[in-house]
């Protein structure tokens, strides 16, 4: 199992624990979201929009990511909304992939940063994939937010919630007619190298996003050109042959 997954799954497994610090609030007709996607932030954005529907029409987001659900509950929201989505800064992991693609219209700052590093599908998961090593550190990881977990109980809990999300991804991806290898593709094989580089992310041009199916992409006084969005993040590009 390659550092990216594992990466990827412990985000997902535990972010959820973790009270996020993110702002969530109304300016200029437009839900601002900045922070780690989490339940207490979300719900948030919905009881806003119930209260002034009528004038918003954009979500502008900042977000690392969060848990695969917690961006899949946005997403979904979004989606069946019809809201806009704005990114000026940067959108990663759970965001660039559900949240970002759910948008009726998508709005980049000319070096915003959409970036991927894995997703529920990113590996069919059975029990021998579980190693004891990783099996530890996702008891290590429950203990440090208060939570007893055996080994056994670990593993059963872990391949559970990986079939859950997995299924809830592909039938996303479905919904909104966008390729579901969008959270994976920099996970091929011939991009390992990089990966021991020390890349630890990727992106893709806009002409690549809409070719998976990301349509109605604009940015703010292009063109886009990528640019690094914090030093904890080293991304390089995938490109996609049609």
């Amino acid at each position: 199992m390659s550092n990216f997954i594992k990466v990827f799954i412990l985000l997902s497994l535990f972010l959820n624990t973790i009270e996020a610090n993110t702002k969530v609030f109304l300016k200029n007709n437009e839900i601002n979201y900045n922070g780690d996607l989490s339940f207490k932030a979300n719900s948030k954005v919905f009881e806003l929009y119930k209260k002034n529907f009528k004038t918003i029409k954009y979500l502008s987001i900042t977000s690392k990511g969060g848990e695969v659900n917690n961006g899949l509950d946005l997403a979904d929201f979004i989606f069946e909304n019809k809201l806009n989505v704005k990114v000026l800064n940067y959108c990663l992991s759970s965001c660039a992939n559900y949240v970002f693609p759910a948008g009726k219209n998508k709005v980049l700052g000319n070096r915003a940063l959409i970036g991927f590093h894995g997703g529920a599908n990113s590996h069919e998961f059975t029990a021998k994939d579980v190693d004891e090593t990783f099996v530890d550190k996702i008891v290590k990881s429950s203990l440090e937010n208060n939570i007893i977990i055996s080994k056994k109980e670990a593993k059963e809990q872990f391949l559970s919630y990986m079939n859950y999300t997995s299924k809830r991804e592909q039938e996303f991806f479905d919904k909104i007619n966008v390729n579901k290898d969008l959270s994976t593709l920099g996970q091929d094989k011939k991009y390992l190298y990089l990966e021991k580089e020390g890349f630890n992310a990727w992106y893709y041009s806009i002409k690549t996003m809409q070719d998976l199916g990301l349509k109605n992409i604009s940015v703010l006084n292009g063109p886009w050109k990528y640019k690094k969005a914090f030093k904890e993040i080293d991304a390089f590009e995938v490109k996609v042959n049609k």
